[in-house]
């Protein structure tokens, strides 16, 4: 998926299902029962009480699967590798860093998911069965 912020193309990846799991994992107690958009505001908010290292899981995971388009043809390269953002704009802009995280997120997990994600049907058997 492309993305532009501040005339700058992005290009989100896919994270591996594990990563999404670990991510909404994270996420899940914060957004239960409440109504969420992926937006700046409410994704900073609805994780108010997330503690600083479940922060950083996710908002590095969501940088780890994006790559910025270089000038002059260069292709794309990424934007975060482990806990280092490469782009100076990135790293000193939390409103940028946030728009690309939440591009990632939608890319990757979708608001759509948050809601039906640990939500089981029980069949009349009384047998797990994921959706």
């Amino acid at each position: 998926m492309e993305f532009e912020i501040n005339g700058i193309v992005y290009k989100a990846g896919k994270l591996t299902a594990m990563k999404q799991f670990h991510i909404l994992r994270r996420l899940a107690a914060a957004f239960a029962g409440i109504e969420f958009e992926a937006n700046a505001s409410s994704f900073l908010a609805c994780g108010s009480n997330l503690e600083e290292e479940d922060w950083e899981y996710v908002i590095y995971s969501l940088l780890s699967v994006v790559m910025r388009k270089e000038g002059k043809g260069m292709g794309y390269a990424p934007i975060c590798t482990g806990k280092s953002i490469a782009y100076v704009d990135i790293k000193e802009d939390l409103n940028v860093m946030v728009q690309i995280a939440i591009k990632s997120f939608q890319h990757n997990i979708g608001v759509e998911n948050i809601g039906n994600f640990f939500q089981i049907p029980q069949e009349s058997t009384g047998e797990l069965k994921a959706k």
